[in-house]
This record gives C-alpha cells, sequence and structure tokens, in this order.
C-alpha cells in the first residue's frame, strides 16, 4: 500500500447526525441531505450556483421521489418527517404549489450536523466507553453509567430466587420458585 492511500485514523471520535437519531429516521434524513445537497438547474438545464454559506433546502415530492430513494412507504416518511421536525433537523417546509389545482414538491430547510450543534448545541452522551482507563479500571467498551432499569421479568426472576434463598434459611432446606408454579421443597 502505497503512502497517499492510506488513511490516518483520528485520535478522537467526532459526533456525526446518525448518533441523534434512530437508524430509520436517519435513513430519510440522509436521502434528504443529499438531494439537497445535489446540483440544482434552472428550466433551461444550466447549473445554478451554490452560495457559499446559504441554507440547504430539501426540494422533492414525498412519493415517489423520496419513497423511492429510501425504499420507504409515504406514512412512514411522513413519520419520520415528523421526527425529523420535532428533533429541529428539519425546519417545517412548505408545499409548493402550481396553480390553482395542481400541487407541487416540498421544500423543508435541512440542518447538517456542524449546523445543528451551533444552533441547539451538545450532542447526546456516549453510551460506551471510548478509552480504558487503567487507573479507574475502566476498559474500552464498557456501559457508562447505571445500567438502567430491568425488563419486569428479569426483576420478578430475581424477586422470586430471593424470596427462595430467604424461605431456605428459615425452613433448613432447599426451597425454588419456578414461574407458574408454587413453592417446591424438601421438609425432613
Amino acid at each position: 500500500m502505497t503512502d497517499s492511500l492510506a488513511v490516518k485514523k483520528k485520535d478522537t471520535f467526532e459526533c456525526h447526525a446518525r448518533r441523534h437519531m434512530s437508524g430509520a429516521v436517519y435513513k430519510t434524513y440522509d436521502a434528504m441531505l443529499a438531494m439537497a445537497l445535489s446540483k440544482e438547474f434552472d428550466e433551461e438545464g444550466n447549473e445554478i450556483p451554490r452560495i457559499a454559506g446559504a441554507q440547504l433546502i430539501f426540494r422533492g415530492r414525498i412519493s415517489p421521489t423520496l419513497a423511492n430513494h429510501t425504499n420507504s412507504a409515504p406514512d412512514q416518511l411522513a413519520d419520520h418527517i415528523a421526527k425529523l421536525c420535532e428533533l429541529k433537523w428539519l425546519k417545517k417546509g412548505r408545499r409548493v404549489s402550481y396553480g390553482s389545482n395542481k400541487l407541487g414538491h416540498y421544500e423543508y430547510e435541512i440542518l447538517t450536523h456542524k449546523q445543528y450543534e451551533a444552533t441547539y448545541g451538545g450532542c447526546p452522551d456516549y453510551k460506551y466507553v471510548q478509552k480504558k482507563d487503567t487507573e479507574a479500571g475502566i476498559r474500552a467498551g464498557d456501559k457508562v453509567g447505571p445500567k438502567g432499569k430491568q425488563p419486569d421479568v428479569f426483576a420478578m426472576q430475581n424477586k422470586l430466587r430471593q424470596l427462595g434463598k430467604e424461605a431456605s434459611e428459615i425452613f433448613g432446606c432447599e426451597v425454588t420458585f419456578k414461574r407458574g408454579a408454587g413453592p417446591k421443597g424438601n421438609v425432613d
């Protein structure tokens, strides 16, 4: 491999838009951003030069254009666009109309990650440790913060196990509980 083909890995992880939303919503955002970044042409077919620093505008139809780009149903896209507006990645746009009876494409202002961070600040906290800290006994990949609430099924199983241990100590024999059954044990 030559040096010109080598890619230097960054020392620090940089946040990106994908971390701020679910995968399905990101797919819609990514397609809308790509369409907003694509070249625009006037009626004669001449390319319209992009103005540096100008707001990115998604211009297109939800169905069939965006639906075909994302391989998603129009109803799903409506939900994704509503979520992107709620998360402030899109600013509610407008529907262009051509005359009294003909509706045209939609227009939404869309933010890049850099614009979003500058406008609203902050990125989601990391869920996993990036670099190990041997002094603190932390390994890369360890979960950050508390584990969170256990699902009810696991909490119930743990409670039954604890009750079994306590009953075993009281009665002096092994007592176990199984889901859907009463206690079972051997009494002398």
